[in-house]
């Protein structure tokens, strides 16, 4: 049994195992982005690990609203895929620092006004907090070596810090009130479209972790 509350209604023409792979995601980056960081219309907005299921669908959700967009991915052919199949323009890589440079090279100085990390590892958050505007809002969605407000506060007082952890089951509940009706007629409308998943038989359940877990599937959701 599962509460009313808990289901989104699929659109007629998205294929059942495609609806499968959107809530989690998209309540994700439509919370993070719309209720949490306030995005609105003219932000930068950096998009860490942009080539996974929340990043793509964080993409739909800053085109929407009409922010200006800015990624991370790791591999060369995630970032391709980003720039030549998504239109993204401004691209980086997430395996190196350089893109903290980059971004502020490309926004005149600016810095971006919202990021949605995920990102971990010596360097990174220092490097994303140097590219951010004055007054920016930083969004953790990441689980691994999370900093707390005041190590953040340390390094830039003047940035917005919210930690998002829909595990938890009060946020999952607020972020659900907050982006269902939201979401539901986004895809109703065709302004949100399915992200690519690659579908596994039952009987080929290990095939479908295993996969999982060694990222082969660039750019894709398991369903």
């Amino acid at each position: 049994m599962v509460e009313e509350d808990y289901l989104m209604a699929k659109p007629a023409w998205l294929p059942f195992t495609a609806a499968a792979s959107l809530p989690s995601v998209f309540i994700t980056s439509h919370y993070c982005l719309t209720a949490v960081a306030k995005l609105a219309p003219g932000d930068r907005v950096l998009i860490h690990a942009a080539a996974g299921g929340v990043g793509l669908s964080a993409i739909q959700v800053a085109r929407d609203v009409g922010a200006t967009i800015f990624v991370t991915a790791g591999s060369q052919r995630k970032r391709a895929h980003l720039c030549q199949h998504l239109g993204i323009k401004h691209v980086y890589h997430s395996r190196t620092l350089d893109y903290g440079r980059q971004i502020m090279e490309d926004t005149e100085g600016l810095g971006v006004d919202v990021v949605l990390n995920s990102l971990t590892g010596p360097g990174f958050k220092e490097t994303t907090l140097a590219a951010c505007a004055p007054g920016a809002r930083f969004i953790e969605i990441g689980k691994l070596n999370i900093w707390t407000a005041e190590e953040v506060r340390c390094l830039r007082p003047d940035v917005e810090f919210h930690i998002v952890d829909l595990i938890s089951a009060e946020e999952m509940v607020t972020a659900r009130r907050h982006s269902f009706e939201a979401l539901n007629a986004g895809f109703q409308s065709g302004r949100y479209k399915p992200l690519p998943c690659t579908v596994f038989a039952l009987e080929r359940l290990h095939d479908a972790f295993r996969t999982f877990q060694e990222t082969k599937l660039d750019r894709k959701s398991v369903v």
